[in-house]
């Protein structure tokens, strides 16, 4: 009786997100990039997060504060929940203040950017 070869599956690389436990296939991927002193507070320039679709920004920033912890929320947001001045956030390259804020929704394969520049003590 002759053999046949399966092929192995292939490896995931780091950027594809992890599968969830119930193979949920309705979930997204969005991939997320640091800049400025935000990246220090992470520890990393990108990674790629699954979220449901139709999420907007605010859940992202949801589900980055509760991995990162209040640290992350104190670096972008105000006592209020608003964005701090210094924070810039683009999705797909678009600043999201000109589109519905934090409820701006996030498309499948969306690319979410996070600056965080230093505030301004001075001038001159």
């Amino acid at each position: 009786m002759a053999q046949t070869h399966r092929p192995q599956p292939r490896a995931r690389s780091p950027r594809e997100p992890n599968p969830t436990p119930s193979g949920n296939r309705d979930l997204m991927s969005v991939q997320v990039l640091y800049f400025g002193l935000i990246r220090n507070l992470v520890g990393a320039a990108e990674e790629v997060l699954t979220l449901p679709p139709r999420a907007t920004v605010r859940q992202l920033f949801d589900l980055l504060a509760h991995k990162y912890g209040a640290a992350f929320r104190d670096a972008l947001f105000t006592a209020e929940g608003t964005l701090l001045a210094n924070a810039i956030v683009l999705l797909d390259g678009k600043n999201i203040l000109y589109a519905n804020g934090l409820d701006t929704e996030i498309g499948p394969e969306s690319s979410a950017h996070i600056l965080l520049t230093m505030t301004a003590i001075g001038g001159g």
